[in-house]
């Protein structure tokens, strides 16, 4: 979605719904990753697909919440202050 050349309501809808139609439910929007709710269980939260996630920058990675809170984990333990993460 931060790719989009025009950034208006019917661009981000149609995006959200062809990439939840893939069944890629995070997406990113500059700073933010959003996420539409697949309402039914899909295998993106095991061992595997965490350690797929760790010490890797954001651009290294599809979007996912792993990657935000591996992000998080890491600026913490460099020392690296000013940093916020909100789960809605």
């Amino acid at each position: 979605m931060a790719m989009l050349t025009f950034l208006h309501e019917p661009a981000v809808l149609y995006n959200l719904k062809e990439r939840y139609a893939a069944w890629m439910i995070y997406t990113y929007s500059g700073l933010f990753c959003v996420t539409v709710n697949p309402y039914k269980w899909l295998p993106v939260y095991n061992a595997e697909v965490v350690n797929a996630y760790r010490g890797k920058k954001r651009t290294e990675a599809p979007p996912h919440i792993y990657s935000i809170s591996d992000n998080a984990y890491q600026n913490m333990l460099t020392g690296k202050l000013g940093f916020a993460r909100i789960i809605v």
